[in-house]
């Protein structure tokens, strides 16, 4: 093999191994150059800047209010008409009584077993009331007592707390055995109203 020969091909392939190189750098280059950025320009004048969006629109209610009567009543016919202004006092419906309902046999009889119950639940929470009572009296009379010997240095202090926290506890009881009858009396009293009104 010739000498020059082979220094031709070494050349050769270094010339094609540095032309790929710079081909693969070019590449490179191009694929990670940044890019530049579109921009919009235009001419900065002054004036008056107006922008319009038709579309359909939805109302929302941003107050609500919700006019109740405490009874059954009939609406009459309303004068007021959407979107009227209402202020405070305004009269804004105006409700004609119903007439009671007919009741049957069976319902007056459930009226009746009603009021019958409301009567025996106003019993117990009497008797609870007067139970309270007694309980309180004895939690009295026993703290009274630890008072008087713990003062002569019979009892402890505790035993003396003791029975003032339990006679602090029979008046709480009694409290609420009382608000236990007063809620029996209204239940009676409704009772009694349903029953009337059938």
């Amino acid at each position: 093999m010739n000498p020059s020969n082979n220094a031709a091909a070494k050349k050769r392939r270094w010339l094609i191994g540095g032309l790929a190189l710079a081909a693969l750098a070019a590449i490179l280059w191009a694929a990670y150059r940044p890019r530049p950025l579109g921009v919009e320009t235009a001419t900065v004048a002054e004036g008056r800047f107006e922008q319009v969006i038709e579309e359909d629109g939805q109302l929302r209610l941003q107050q609500r209010y919700l006019v109740t009567a405490p009874t059954a009543a009939q609406l009459q016919r309303p004068t007021l008409k959407v979107g009227d202004v209402v202020k405070a006092g305004d009269v804004v419906a105006v409700l004609a009584p119903a007439a009671p309902g007919m009741i049957d046999a069976r319902t007056r009889g459930v009226l009746q077993q009603r009021v019958g119950s409301a009567d025996a639940a106003m019993a117990a929470a009497r008797a609870n009331v007067q139970r309270a009572q007694a309980a309180l009296a004895q939690a009295t009379l026993e703290a009274e007592r630890a008072a008087q010997l713990a003062k002569d240095n019979f009892i402890a202090p505790s035993a003396r707390d003791q029975s003032r926290l339990a006679r602090e506890a029979a008046a709480q009881a009694l409290k609420a055995a009382q608000a236990e009858q007063a809620a029996a009396g209204h239940a009676a009293g409704e009772a009694r109203a349903a029953l009337g009104r059938a």
